[in-house]
């Protein structure tokens, strides 16, 4: 895998985890929390870079134009729709909205489940009719889970797999953006369609020649 579309692909995979962090109570970016929630091994420029200029925020002022951090961020706009992606940090987001189910919509019904966000382990959990508010403390242990699970993971093209597993174990029923009136799209379904978004635009440059 070439260096451009590997630092894209984990950059966009990783890209919001620094939401877990802030609905944790800590407040802040999300972007710059995801940048310190990578661990020591993970410090490599491009895919810090990816993690914190994933919204283009000074981008321009600080990053070449063939970084990856700038097909992140267009992968990003992308997989969030063509309204782009709403900021949480503006105070009068409510945090603590669990996922929606996306059954929720099936056939017009609209029974309104919700599921537990807490780390899958591999359980197929079922949505409850009951709306749980999620805790900031559910939030820092899931965070807690990520920096514990990414120091054992290599940030190489082996790494890819674990890191969509210990997305999906922790990630899998966190709401996306919860700015928007349907919560019913997973941060790391949201990080996973960015994530192919970004390596396909990489490797369309690359046969180009146009990075």
């Amino acid at each position: 895998m070439h260096k451009l579309t590997l630092e894209a692909t984990l950059g966009a995979l990783l890209h919001d985890i620094g939401k877990t962090v802030c609905r944790s109570g800590q407040g802040g970016s999300h972007a710059d929390r995801g940048g310190d929630l990578l661990p020591a091994s993970w410090q490599s420029p491009g895919i810090r870079d990816c993690v914190r200029f994933h919204h283009g925020a000074d981008a321009e002022h600080c990053l070449p134009a063939d970084h990856p951090a700038w097909l992140v961020s267009f992968a990003n706009r992308l997989a969030a729709g063509s309204g782009g992606e709403s900021r949480e940090e503006t105070g009068s987001t409510d945090v603590t909205r669990p996922l929606r189910s996306i059954f929720s919509h099936l056939n017009g019904e609209h029974p309104h489940l919700y599921l537990s966000p807490m780390p899958r382990e591999g359980k197929g959990d079922l949505p409850l009719h009951q709306e749980t508010p999620v805790t900031a403390g559910e939030y820092a242990a899931i965070a807690d889970k990520l920096r514990a699970g990414l120091s054992q993971i290599q940030p190489d093209e082996s790494g890819v797999c674990a890191v969509l597993q210990l997305l999906e174990d922790c990630l899998g029923f966190v709401p996306g953006n919860l700015t928007q009136e349907e919560s019913d799209i997973s941060l790391f379904d949201h990080s996973k369609i960015t994530a192919a978004l970004a390596s396909c635009v990489s490797e369309y440059l690359l046969d180009r020649a146009e990075t």
